[in-house]
């Protein structure tokens, strides 16, 4: 895998960056101040667009999740059809005095309003131009009425109140009302840089102003002890505000819960959480109000971090007030958890509901106090079922639209259809109502958000399951340890495995993670970030890929093209699985000399076009024959033809091999004869004969050659024998001769050889036994009656019994050459004497 290096260290920068886009898409995705700084999203560059991905896939789980039925919260909507009974929008406050006795008359415990009645209904001069004339009338209504200015005046300072006063009363008549208010952004709040200032405003806002806005939800809050009062917001990962937009002081005096109803989006403006309870950024406060004015505020939020309930938290502590038995003063409290990270920034570590009977619900949240909301489905209406969340227009049903939506959601008491439910008025009517689009309706209502928050902590507070709560994210360090292991586990497979299996294995990976991710969204409502995995896995994939196909399959295509015509397919397979047999080394290896004997005669008796068809017809079936057996072409040199065994692919029997290769070129050659007297072609391709040298030894074998041209050979003192040793056979009247190396790895069971001779090669001064193989045993005209004879007189030869040798070799010289050539040399010999240093070798002068 040493090759694999460069791509590794790639892989590991890939997984890095992956690995960091993790950190940021659960570090920073919750860090408010980092959405401040950071136009559009909070995360840097092309981390930002891994985090889109990963919200649409977010979306798609939770769009095909099975809808639910939202069990106790409803919501009353203004819509058009309410719209039409209580007249154009805004209603005067009058008409929330109805619909709350209505709303308490069906039963509801508690009901939650999703709107902030923060200016007057009747302004000065509002009154003052309803009185004045108008063209068309013949007087004004002052006028008419003969109204003192005293009289004017009492109109423009009460008419205001009538109808705060008349909501007021239906408020105080239902304690358990949740009041809603926002929390507006820091620039629409007040600077104090003087305290003695107190008049300097914005927007509207006056210290006095802050005094009076702050004194509507004094007590309303949750303080952290061992916290100082939130003023760096660098420093909070939470959401916090410096002002707040309240009710009246008519409305807000007479409401005993109130609730803010911001709702916090995405960077891709999708509501896909929402926060239950929020901080309050005292530094407008430390710094606006004087001292002896704090007294007028909650003490607390001048000495610690405190928080504010959402208006869904809110609902369901003062359902949860009704619910409890306990002391009449007594209430639902919040603890809020909060640590400070290495960074020194503060993030909440979830909060406690402290109920009145004394029950502690732990409440699991985000770094930023949010809940990912796990919604029950869309509220776009089908044919087949009501909206998961129960929804009804305050122009109120008929009876047969009351009985429907009591049906639809198993609503019991005909008198009394929202006994026990929590109800929150919120606009859905074109032009009216706040858009708040979410994963399963992208153009939903507001109120649906804070509804849903609220239908999800009843579920957790009744059942204790944290899937009934929020949607959970699998955590940080499981994460970058599965991208981290299994990309490397990939990396080594896709190296190790060529085309199809390494697709195959990438494909399971990737299936494997959306299978996992969509098991864990569905069973244990757990969200991974598949898509960030899958996208690091692609790419290691591809990385791999592509280095390969930059490396190793242009090696494969060059060992291809460069071996399909030398060797067998199976053995360009088999170097395509080890391109490094190709490199130059020292093996023990095989080499096969052939030539053609009197080439030239049969040269001169063709044509040029003759002579091509011949070389074709003759050579393509002896390379098939090398193929065959496992042997490598090494070259054509004209009529000759080298072939290497054993290499490039090693296989320990490439002796027994070539030999074999070499007793079927000899039956070939008869065949290919008789097919060219049968085509008439000239005589010496009828009588034609080849000779075969065989060597076994130790050669440098490889591609060698020029960086332009290069060929894959053998080079070495056995190859040049093996060449010297197919000439001899013209000496010995022989067809394969092999040297004594060769002989030695034969099996002597399958082969009939016979000892030749002991010979000094041109060039060489070390004698080498040579063996004529003559075929497998067995085989027709194998073996000569005088072989045996033959044997004895080599024996004699090698004493040097030249007298005794050269009758036996006599005997038998009519019948075989090499008979004939032994029996000269003993005459010569017997004649001249032999060598004193003879050792049986004959020194050849040729090639």
């Amino acid at each position: 895998m040493k090759k694999y290096l460069t791509p590794f260290l790639i892989i590991l920068s890939i997984i890095g960056f992956f690995s960091t886009s993790l950190y940021y898409r659960h570090h920073c995705r919750y860090q408010v101040a980092t959405y401040d700084i950071v136009p559009g999203n909070g995360l840097p560059g092309i981390f930002s667009f891994l985090h889109s991905l990963e919200s649409t896939l977010y979306d798609t789980r939770i769009s095909t999740m099975k809808p639910e039925k939202a069990k106790k919260v409803f919501v009353a909507t203004i819509d058009e059809a309410a719209l039409s009974r209580y007249g154009r929008w805004p209603w005067s406050r009058y008409v929330y005095k109805e619909i709350l006795n209505d709303l308490y008359q069906l039963g509801a415990e508690v009901v939650g309003f999703d709107a902030v009645f923060s200016e007057a209904e009747w302004k000065e001069d509002t009154v003052e131009y309803t009185l004045t004339a108008k063209p068309g009338l013949d007087e004004s209504i002052y006028d008419m009425a003969k109204l003192s200015e005293s009289q004017l005046q009492i109109l423009k300072d009460r008419l205001s109140l009538v109808g705060e006063a008349d909501f007021a009363h239906a408020l105080n008549k239902h304690p358990s009302t949740v009041q809603g208010y926002l929390w507006p952004d820091d620039s629409d709040c007040i600077v104090v840089t003087d305290k003695e200032k107190k008049e300097e405003h914005r927007n509207g806002f006056t210290v006095q102003g802050l005094i009076d806005t702050f004194s509507a939800i004094h007590y309303q809050s949750f303080s952290v002890a061992d916290f100082s009062p939130f003023e760096q917001v660098s420093k909070l990962v939470f959401p916090t505000s410096r002002c707040v937009v309240t009710n009246r002081s008519a409305m807000a005096g007479s409401t005993k819960y109130h609730g803010y109803f911001n709702s916090i989006p995405d960077p891709d403006g999708i509501f896909r959480r929402t926060s239950p309870i929020y901080g309050l950024n005292a530094s407008l406060l430390l710094k606006a109000i004087p001292l002896d004015e704090q007294e007028f505020l909650n003490e607390n939020w001048f000495k610690s971090g405190s928080f504010f309930p959402s208006l869904a938290l809110r609902s369901i502590m003062s359902y949860l007030d009704i619910k409890d038995s306990g002391a009449e003063d007594s209430k639902t409290d919040v603890k809020v958890h909060l640590v400070r990270r290495d960074s020194g920034d503060l993030e909440i570590q979830g909060f406690d509901i402290i109920r009145k009977s004394g029950a502690i619900v732990k409440i699991p949240t985000n770094p930023d106090g949010s809940l990912n909301l796990k919604f029950y489905g869309s509220q776009k209406i089908n044919s087949k079922s009501a909206p998961p969340i129960g929804e009804f227009s305050l122009a109120y049903p008929n009876d047969t639209e009351k009985k429907s939506f009591m049906d639809a959601y198993g609503l019991k008491d005909k008198n009394l259809p929202l006994k026990d439910s929590i109800v929150f008025i919120g606009p859905t009517a074109i032009g009216v109502y706040d858009l708040r689009p979410n994963p399963t309706d992208g153009t939903a209502a507001g109120v649906f958000l804070h509804a849903t928050a609220a239908a999800r902590l009843l579920d957790y507070i009744n059942t204790g399951d944290p899937r009934d709560l929020s949607i959970r994210m699998a955590e940080t360090k499981y994460m970058q340890a599965a991208l981290w292991i299994f990309s490397i586990i990939l990396f080594v497979l896709s190296a190790s495995m060529r085309g199809l299996l390494g697709f195959s294995a990438y494909l399971f990976y990737v299936v494997a993670l959306f299978s996992i991710d969509w098991w864990l969204f569905r069973k244990e409502v757990m969200a991974m970030d598949s898509v960030t995995l899958a996208i690091a896995f692609t790419f290691v994939y591809l990385t791999v890929t592509v280095y390969k196909y930059l490396t190793e399959e242009k090696e494969r295509a060059y060992i291809k093209n460069k071996f399909k015509s030398s060797v067998s397919p199976e053995i360009v397979e088999a170097m395509l699985k080890d391109p490094e047999s190709m490199k130059g080394k020292k093996a023990e290896l095989s080499v096969l000399f052939s030539d053609i004997r009197g080439f030239t005669t049969i040269s001169e008796s063709l044509t040029a076009v003759q002579l091509a068809e011949f070389m074709n017809s003759y050579l393509s079936p002896m390379t098939d024959l090398v193929f065959k057996h496992g042997g490598t072409l090494d070259k054509y040199m004209g009529d000759a033809i080298m072939a290497i065994f054993g290499a490039p692919i090693f296989f320990p029997n490439h002796a027994e091999r070539i030999v074999e290769c070499a007793l079927e070129q000899m039956i070939k050659l008869q065949e290919l004869k008789a097919q060219w007297k049968a085509q008439g072609l000239p005589e010496p391709l009828q009588v034609m004969d080849i000779g075969i040298g065989i060597n076994t030894g130790e050669v440098s074998v490889g591609m060698m050659g020029s960086q332009t041209l290069s060929s894959y050979t053998v080079m070495g003192d056995s190859v040049n024998l093996a060449s010297r040793l197919e000439g001899l056979n013209k000496e010995y009247g022989s067809h394969v001769i092999v040297s004594e190396f060769t002989y030695a790895q034969l099996p002597k069971t399958k082969f009939v050889t016979r000892r030749l001779d002991r010979v000094k090669v041109k060039g060489k001064t070390k004698p080498v036994e040579i063996y004529e193989v003559l075929g497998l045993i067995g085989g027709v005209g194998t073996a000569a009656d005088h072989f045996g004879e033959f044997e004895k007189a080599m024996d004699l030869y090698f004493k040097g019994n030249f007298n005794e040798a050269q009758p036996i070799f006599q005997k038998y010289a009519v019948q075989d050459v090499a008979c004939e050539l032994f029996a000269e040399r003993c005459q010569i010999f017997v004649q001249d004497g032999a060598p004193s240093d003879w050792d049986g070798a004959w020194t050849m002068k040729t090639k």
